[in-house]
């Protein structure tokens, strides 16, 4: 699961284009920015009903629970 961000050389503002790519494919492009195109990897994740990748299994639990307030604000203790 990756947030793709390409910049145009020429422009140092916004970036060009974000895209989410998950198990190798480019499933969506076009978001925006790099705030909604997270906000809609999570949603991705959550209604497809995707396992964490086990190295940054504890980075997406606590951008999960504080942040967007699933499962409960409980934190595991390794993430906390």
């Amino acid at each position: 699961m990756k947030v793709i961000v390409m910049h145009n050389i020429m422009a140092e503002e916004d970036p060009s284009d974000v895209s989410i790519v998950t198990e190798g494919n480019q499933v969506m492009e076009g978001c925006g920015s790099r705030i909604k195109a997270c906000v809609l990897l999570m949603g991705l994740i959550y209604a497809l009903n995707l396992d964490y990748p086990k190295q940054l299994k504890n980075t997406f639990e606590a951008f999960q629970k504080p942040f967007l307030e699933f499962d409960g604000v409980k934190l595991l203790k390794k993430v906390h």
